[in-house]
């Protein structure tokens, strides 16, 4: 199990999803998420060529997304820096991402129907990554957020994650058959 958040902590890579979570537009978020695609689809083919055929299962990104945020005010005040924002934009922006309960957050399909963009980039990468391991006999699957709507003992709807199988294809096919799914 590849859980993608972790992925993302790095100087470089922080910065951009920072720039992601800051953005007002789609456009500002697909722009920031174009940084992005490279590394992913690098960390992709690597983990394929690791290993080497075997079953591989990536999580998309789930995590509350105030995590990803500056959480001092030195942190926020450099950020601001970098985003041409004001620290008290940034500060109010992380306070309206902070959950107290990440479960009824932006997590999971929440996240995907909010920010659709965030996943469409993740299945290029691996779409990508995929095609150019050939059909070198892996097995991939991608465990998306979903939702199922059901009434038990008067819970109103239960939230479970799924996995689809992504063949390497082209890359453009991947991204749609996961898109679609």
């Amino acid at each position: 199990l590849c859980r993608t958040e972790h992925m993302f902590f790095e100087a470089e890579r922080i910065a951009a999803v920072r720039e992601m979570i800051l953005a007002d537009t789609s456009e500002g978020r697909r722009a920031a998420l174009d940084k992005l695609l490279p590394m992913q689809r690098q960390d992709f083919a690597e983990l394929f060529e690791i290993m080497g055929g075997l079953p591989v299962t990536i999580r998309l990104l789930d995590p509350p997304l105030h995590e990803f945020l500056p959480h001092t005010q030195g942190e926020i005040e450099e950020v601001a820096k970098d985003v041409g924002r004001t620290p008290a934009q940034i500060a109010a922006k992380v306070g309206e991402l902070t959950e107290e309960n990440p479960m009824l957050g932006h997590r999971g399909c929440r996240l995907g129907i909010m920010y659709p963009e965030i996943y469409e980039i993740q299945a290029q990468a691996i779409g990508e990554a995929a095609a150019a391991q050939g059909n070198a006999g892996a097995h991939r699957a991608t465990s998306r957020p979903t939702a199922s709507w059901a009434r038990r003992n008067g819970t109103p709807f239960t939230t479970r994650a799924s996995a689809r199988s992504v063949a390497p294809a082209a890359p453009s096919a991947a991204a749609s058959s996961m898109r679609a799914g």
